[in-house]
């Protein structure tokens, strides 16, 4: 298990710290990847962002469509 110790630096109004290559590698991510960034229970947490299949989408607004007054009923 590689560990680094980096501090975290200030990058324009936000912070950052930047991931040297051995940890990237053993996380599997590489250069370009999407990520997703969370905080849970005091840690910071970053997972590979996972595209949702054109197929999801699709069968997500065909029920959307069907039952939206069903939808907007519940809302009320």
């Amino acid at each position: 298990m590689a560990l680094v110790h980096k501090t975290v630096q200030r990058v324009g109004n936000s912070s950052g710290v930047v991931l040297p290559p051995e940890i990237l590698k053993e996380a599997g991510f590489e250069r370009g990847d999407e990520i997703i960034i969370r905080a849970e229970r005091g840690q910071i947490v970053i997972s590979p962002r996972v595209a949702i299949r054109e197929e999801v989408i699709q069968a997500a607004e065909t029920v959307i469509a069907r039952y939206d007054a069903v939808f907007r009923k519940l809302a009320q």
